[in-house]
Formats: C-alpha cells, sequence, structure tokens
C-alpha cells in the first residue's frame, strides 16, 4: 500500500519538473525568436483630423534619423484620447525623433501621456514633463498649460511643412529597457502543460508494462491526479502578466499585493487571499471566456447588473448604479412636489440669467432603450409599467403649468429617423456621429432662436461621411470584451468638406474635464455655454462651427461658472434618466 502510494507520488513530481523544465525552455526559446523583444512607444493623444504620425530610432552609432529606421502608423481623427503605438526594434534605440503629423490642417492636438514600454514595465512621461524629455523643431508650439501640440506652417522658412520632437535625457530610460527579461508567457505554459500530459500518459501507461509501477486499473486515477495537481499549480507558477493596481477588463482596480510587516501580521492572510484572488496567473483570461462564451453561446451577460444583452447582438447598459433600470421600468416617477422642485429650480434659473439678458435652454438625450426598445429582451420588456415616463412627467407638467421654459425633446425625430440608419453604437449606451448629427440639426436651430450671424445649419452634404468596422465600446469594456474582434460594428464618420479654424481655449481655472473652443471661423462673437455629460462628447465638433466660443462643462448647472465665462447661451444638457433626476436627490 505505501509503496503504491510513493510510486504515484514520484510520478505525480516527474509531471511537475517536467512542466517546468519544458516551460523555461520555451520561454528562453520564445524570448530569442519573438519580435515582441523590442520597445513600445505609446503617444496618448487626442487627434481631430486624420493624419500620419511616425517615429524615428536611432542608436549611439548612427549620425541622425534615417528613414530606414522609421515606422509610420495612420490615425484616425477624432474627440477621443487614443493610444498612437510604435513597436521597434531593442538594439536600435537610443533616441527617439516623434514627427506628429503630416496634415497641415491639423487642429491643436492634445496630449496626456508618452509611455515607453517593454513587457509589464513602463516609463510614463506626463503631459506635464513633456519639456522635460523632448524638445519641439520649428513647426510645432507645446502649450504646457493646456497641453496641446499646435503645428503650424512656417512661410519664412525654405523646409516643407515638418513638425516633430525630439528626445533628450532618455538614454537611460532605454538601456533599463533594454535589461528587462520576458515574463513567463501563457503560451509557453499551455504548451508545456500539453507536453507534460502526453509526458504522464506515456509513463503511466508504457512504463508500467516492464518496470511494474503500475497497473491498468489504476491508470486513469493517476492521470486524474497528475493532471489536477498540474492545474492547481499552473496558476501560481505562471503568474500575473498585468501590473498591480492597473485597472482590469472589469473596470476595476485589482487588489495590490501586501506587504508583511509587524503591524499587518495578523491582517496579512486575509489580505494576501484578496490579492492572489485578483492576480492569479489567466484569471484575466478566465474572466474574458467566461464572458465571451455567456455572450456568445448563451447570449447572456457576465455583468447583468451593468449590461443586458438584447437581439442581433445590441447590448444595454443596465443596473440601479444607473438608475436606468429604474428609468425604464417607471419605479423613479416624480412626485408632485418632485415636478414642482424640478420646475422651480429651472425657472429660477431662467430668470436669473434673463436678467443678465442671457438665454437658457434645457435639452435631453434620449435613452438608448427609447430609441430602439425593439432589440431588448423580452423578460426585459416585461418588467416596463404600463405608464409614462420621467421625462414624459416633465414635458406633462411644461404644458399643464404653461411655464415659459424652453425644453427640447428630440425623441420622435430620431425614431422616425432610424429607419434611414443606425444612430446609437450596437456595443456603447451612447448614440454614434449619425444620431449626434441629427441631434445637432434640432438642437442649433431651437438654442438660437433670434440671434443674428449665426452660420446656417449644416447637412450631410456638407461632410465626407465615411463607415468603419470597429470594434470597443462601454459595454464591451464592462464585459471585459473591449479588444475582441468577434463584436465588430459599422461605424459612420463625418469629416467637414469645409476647413474649420477652431483651438482650444485656456482651460486653467475650470473645473477637470472642462473644453473650450475657439472658432477663429466664426461670424459672431457668441459664447455658448454647455453644462453637459458623455452624450455632448459627439456633438461637440457640430456645436461648436455655429460659436465664437463655446464652453464645455461636465456637470451639473453651475451659477458660479456662469459669471465667469459670461457666455450669451446657456443649455442644461443631459441624457434622459438624469436630466430631471439631478435636481431632486
Amino acid at each position: 500500500m505505501i509503496n503504491s502510494i510513493l510510486k504515484k507520488i514520484v510520478i505525480v513530481l516527474a509531471g511537475v519538473l517536467v512542466f517546468l523544465v519544458c516551460n523555461w525552455l520555451l520561454e528562453k526559446l520564445g524570448s530569442r525568436l519573438s519580435y515582441e523583444n523590442g520597445i513600445t512607444i505609446t503617444l496618448q493623444a487626442e487627434v481631430l483630423e486624420d493624419d500620419t504620425f511616425q517615429v524615428y530610432y536611432k542608436n549611439e552609432f548612427d549620425k541622425g534619423f534615417s528613414g530606414i529606421k522609421s515606422i509610420k502608423k495612420e490615425v484616425s481623427g477624432n474627440s477621443y484620447l487614443q493610444d498612437i503605438q510604435f513597436q521597434i526594434p531593442l538594439d536600435s534605440v537610443a533616441n527617439i525623433r516623434l514627427d506628429i503629423g503630416e496634415n497641415s490642417n491639423q487642429k491643436p492636438i492634445y496630449y496626456s501621456e508618452i509611455i515607453i514600454s517593454r513587457y509589464n514595465e513602463e516609463f510614463r512621461i506626463k503631459n506635464t514633463d513633456l519639456l522635460d524629455y523632448f524638445n519641439g523643431n520649428g513647426f510645432i508650439e507645446i502649450d504646457t498649460s493646456e497641453h496641446r501640440l499646435k503645428t503650424k506652417i512656417r512661410s519664412d522658412l525654405w523646409a516643407a511643412y515638418d513638425p516633430f520632437l525630439t528626445s533628450k535625457h532618455l538614454e537611460e530610460v532605454f538601456v533599463k529597457m533594454s535589461s528587462i527579461s520576458q515574463p513567463k508567457g501563457r503560451i509557453h505554459s499551455l504548451i508545456a502543460l500539453l507536453f507534460t500530459i502526453c509526458f504522464l500518459l506515456y509513463f503511466i501507461i508504457y512504463y508500467p508494462k516492464y518496470n511494474g509501477l503500475a497497473t491498468i486499473s489504476n491508470v486513469y486515477s493517476n492521470i486524474l491526479i497528475s493532471c489536477f495537481l498540474l492545474l492547481l499549480l499552473m496558476p501560481t507558477l505562471v503568474g500575473k502578466e498585468e501590473v498591480q493596481g492597473n485597472v482590469n477588463s472589469e473596470n476595476r482596480i485589482l487588489v495590490a499585493k501586501p506587504e508583511l510587516t509587524w503591524d499587518s501580521i495578523l491582517s496579512f492572510p486575509e489580505s494576501y487571499d484578496n490579492y492572489f484572488s485578483d492576480n492569479f496567473g489567466f484569471r484575466e483570461d478566465l474572466v474574458s471566456l467566461l464572458s465571451y462564451l455567456k455572450v456568445k453561446l448563451f447570449n447572456e451577460s457576465s455583468v447583468p447588473d451593468k449590461v443586458i444583452i438584447g437581439q442581433n447582438g445590441w447590448m444595454y447598459l443596465w443596473g440601479n448604479f444607473y438608475q436606468i433600470k429604474q428609468d425604464y421600468t417607471r419605479e423613479n416617477l416624480h412626485s408632485t412636489e418632485e415636478l414642482k422642485e424640478v420646475f422651480d429650480t429651472w425657472d429660477q434659473t431662467q430668470k436669473k440669467l434673463n436678467e443678465s439678458g442671457i438665454k437658457h435652454y434645457i435639452a435631453f438625450y434620449p435613452n438608448k432603450h427609447t430609441i430602439y426598445p425593439e432589440f431588448l429582451p423580452y423578460r426585459i420588456k416585461l418588467l416596463q409599467k404600463d405608464t409614462i415616463s420621467r421625462a414624459d412627467q416633465v414635458l406633462k407638467y411644461l404644458k399643464e403649468t404653461k411655464s415659459s421654459l424652453k425644453l427640447l425633446d428630440i425623441r420622435s425625430n430620431l425614431i422616425s429617423a432610424k429607419k434611414n440608419g443606425i444612430l446609437y453604437h450596437k456595443h456603447d449606451s451612447h448614440w454614434n456621429d449619425l444620431g449626434a448629427f441629427l441631434a445637432y440639426r434640432e438642437l442649433i436651430p431651437f438654442i438660437t432662436q433670434g440671434l443674428d450671424s449665426i452660420s446656417p445649419i449644416k447637412s450631410k452634404s456638407d461632410y465626407d461621411i465615411s463607415f468603419k468596422n470597429e470594434t470597443g465600446g462601454g459595454l464591451l469594456k464592462a464585459l471585459g470584451l473591449e479588444n475582441d474582434g468577434s463584436f465588430m460594428e459599422e461605424n459612420p464618420h463625418f469629416k467637414s468638406k469645409e476647413t474649420i479654424n477652431i483651438v482650444n481655449g485656456d482651460t486653467k481655472y475650470f473645473p477637470p474635464s472642462t473644453i473650450i473652443d475657439i472658432n477663429h471661423n466664426s461670424k459672431n462673437k457668441l459664447t455658448a455655454l454647455f453644462f453637459r455629460d458623455s452624450f455632448t462628447i459627439a456633438l461637440r465638433p457640430f456645436i461648436s462651427q455655429h460659436f465664437y466660443k463655446t464652453v464645455y462643462i461636465w456637470g451639473g448647472y453651475d451659477y458660479k461658472i456662469v459669471q465667469k465665462v459670461r457666455p450669451d447661451i446657456v443649455v442644461e444638457g443631459n441624457v434622459e434618466r438624469y436630466f430631471s433626476g439631478y435636481i431632486v436627490k
């Protein structure tokens, strides 16, 4: 009996040893063969126009930068931060030159960070430290107060338009990156596991025939024991590739590794258990795989309190936190007292603004499920009570009280227009560029009534409209599937045929996430102030064409901001589920 147990232990230990040796050898081989044995340069920036960026690199033996040692990247213009990445060979880097575009009509580029990375190691250059590590040439101005790169054409120079940044004081960073070893690879471990299982099968089935270490009756038990122990050991042996403290695919901060001290000795076991639960090997892969299988096979969400999966692959924001469940089911309807409070607040705001000669408008942007209820799961549709929505309550009260408030409702127009094109993202809760464009065509005439020198409302013919197959979106991110290429959708992109000279104003003394657009093409000197949320992001390129200055403030109405900006127009614009609820807490 004892001898049989010892033999099983020997077999299992042999399997573990084979796995460790194979994994180590495959990692060494991969590090020699893989092109990942290089450095990644990432520019996080908001680039408004399509352009081509290029990185030149050289080592200490190169006399200058050469096109042979360079990498180009096509950049699609949009109003979101994007990662512009370049992978360069490790042995060719001592200095770099970042060419920030070939488009001479490029608008000021907001830069967030430049990240130099290799495997799990990163060196981040924040926007406040850019001048410590880069110099700009004569075709570029670095605005450190607004963190903008402003390119310009030089008529006083014979040289062609060529704005770039040249690195300085980064030699030690590149040297440090070159000394970083490759982390344990997951594919290596999987191959090693497969080899180990084959080894065990051979060792258990054929070897016992000649050495008597096992019989056919215990072959299966030995296999199961070996595989089970290997599966238990692999997450610990492989480890986690992500840096602790980063946000993972679940969009939350992972637990950091605790330190063992005399003060924490009693709580350390629990703290380490929480850390290991968040950081064991293959965790991200398993979470994403589970989410993928639920969506693809069962049309179910892995986070049903945040996202629900509808028909034809449509996804919807859901849950108590966002108040969208209550808004859809009619559980959060306003009482008569609350409606009076909402309107009293708006009336006071309007009266105060009008006394100062400022026009006041209110708009709400429809929830996705309001425009596309047909794709909601049937079980969700059953939850909706047979009554009017909170937005309908507000509009009814407006009519009954004959209030002078100016409130825009674009729901019916969007519902009518959706037969001519998709207006909202399938994998995000927001409207796409087409939906925002149609909303813009309703919004601008509404808020500019009686104003002179307002440029004509744009039509589709004023834009070059392209359609791109893209993945990503807030709902996919919540599911841990934002980078999964199997979730694609065709999104419209609007690019004005007219060259519009819009630059960013100084936001130094404004709240975070403030955006100020200065339109030098404007025929008026009007200033519009928008209190906004995320739905205004896609509206911004359309709105800013019609005013000399447009100020976008993230959040609800604030009279102190009004006093600072002194606008001609104030617009309170929020998504449907929030636009009146933020007043009544």
